[in-house]
C-alpha cells in the first residue's frame, strides 16, 4: 500500500534526523514526494558537507514515486525556506502533509491522516491536522481527537485554502485585536496578554519566525485544528543542533501514545477549552503567568488594607 497524501518534506543539514525521518517517509511508500532543501550558509564548510549528505539520502527512492524538488543554492533561513517552499509546493497540490527533517511519526499518524483527511478536506473550519498531543494522557471528548485553536507543525495536513491565506505581516493585528473577536478568541485575560504581547513584538519585527503568523492565521479566521487524543509524532530537534532551541524542550516532548482503529469521530466541531487551556498553561507558561498575576493581585491588596 502507498501514502496518498502528498508529502512536503523539508530538510537542511542534519544527516543523523534526515536519516531517521525519511527512513520512516520510506516506508509508507508516498506517491508523491516534495523535496524542500534549505542551501548552505555562506562560507560555512561543515554546512556545505552535510546539506550534501542529507541530499544524498533523500536520493535514495526505491518506490514508484511522483518526485519534485526544490533545493536553494543560497541559505534562506528557516522563516524563508518554509515560506518559499510552501508557497512552490501549493503551486502544484491543493493539500499536503507537511513534515521537517526532525518531525519522527510513528505508523499510526499516517492512518489516522488518511482517515480523518476526507472527512474534513472540504470543510472550511477545518484550518490543519496535527500528529501532536500535549494533553499528557488526558483524554479530551469521547473521541479519537478534538479540535484546538491552537496548531501545531511537527507533522500537519493543511490546504491550499488555507495557505492563501497566510499573511507574513500579520497586516491585521492592530485591528483585530481591538475587536470582540479577538476577545472571544481569548477570554482568559492572562492568556490574551500573552498572545497581546507576542504578536505586538511580531508584527514590529522584533521576532523572527514564521510560524506565529500561521497561528495568527487560525485565530483570525477562526479555523481550528484537529488534534489526536494521544501524541503520535515526535521532534528530535528540541537539543540545540537545530535553527531554534526551546527553553521548555521538556515539556514539549511527549511519548508516542496508541490510538485505537476505527477511530470514533466527534458530533460536532467545536473548540476544547479545558484542552486549549491545559496547553496554555502547560506549553505557554500560563501556570505561571497566571500565579504571578495571583502573587501581583494579593500584594496590591495586602497595601491597599495597610493604606486604610
Amino acid at each position: 500500500m502507498q501514502f496518498n497524501i502528498p508529502i512536503a518534506y523539508f530538510i537542511f543539514n542534519r544527516p543523523d534526523c534526515t536519516k531517521k525521518s525519511f527512513s520512516i517517509i520510506r516506508d509508507q511508500k508516498p506517491k508523491k514526494l516534495l523535496i524542500i532543501a534549505d542551501g548552505a550558509r555562506s562560507g560555512n564548510l561543515d554546512d556545505k558537507k552535510k546539506c550534501s549528505e542529507c541530499l544524498k539520502i533523500v536520493s535514495q527512492i526505491d518506490w514508484p514515486c511522483e518526485i519534485k524538488t526544490n533545493y536553494s543554492k543560497v541559505n534562506l533561513g528557516m522563516k524563508e525556506r518554509n515560506i518559499t517552499g510552501l508557497n512552490w509546493a501549493f503551486s502544484f497540490e491543493e493539500e499536503l502533509l507537511i513534515l521537517e527533517d526532525d518531525n519522527l511519526p510513528i505508523d499510526e499518524f499516517f492512518k489516522f491522516v488518511e482517515k480523518v483527511v476526507p472527512i474534513y478536506r472540504n470543510n472550511e473550519k477545518i484550518f490543519q491536522i496535527t500528529g501532536v498531543n500535549w494533553q499528557d494522557n488526558n483524554i479530551r471528548g469521547n473521541a479519537s481527537y478534538y479540535f484546538s485553536k491552537y496548531n501545531n507543525l511537527w507533522g500537519w495536513v493543511t490546504w491550499k485554502r488555507n495557505w492563501q491565506k497566510y499573511d507574513v505581516k500579520i497586516s491585521a493585528w492592530p485591528d483585530y485585536k481591538k475587536s470582540d473577536n479577538w476577545k472571544k478568541k481569548c477570554p482568559n485575560s492572562v492568556e490574551r496578554y500573552y498572545w497581546e504581547k507576542l504578536f505586538n513584538e511580531y508584527h514590529s519585527k522584533e521576532i523572527n519566525s514564521w510560524a506565529y503568523a500561521w497561528l495568527f492565521s487560525a485565530f483570525y479566521n477562526n479555523r481550528l485544528t484537529v488534534t489526536p487524543n494521544v501524541n503520535l509524532v515526535k521532534n528530535v530537534g528540541l537539543h540545540g543542533d537545530g535553527t531554534h532551541e526551546f527553553e521548555n524542550k521538556n515539556s514539549l516532548m511527549k511519548p508516542y501514545g496508541q490510538i485505537k482503529f476505527p477511530l470514533i469521530h466527534p458530533k460536532g466541531i467545536e473548540e476544547n477549552f479545558e484542552a486549549d487551556e491545559y496547553t496554555f498553561n502547560n506549553i505557554f507558561g500560563g501556570k505561571e503567568m497566571k500565579s504571578i498575576k495571583g502573587q501581583l493581585k494579593n500584594y496590591l491588596k495586602k497595601l491597599l488594607f495597610n493604606n486604610i
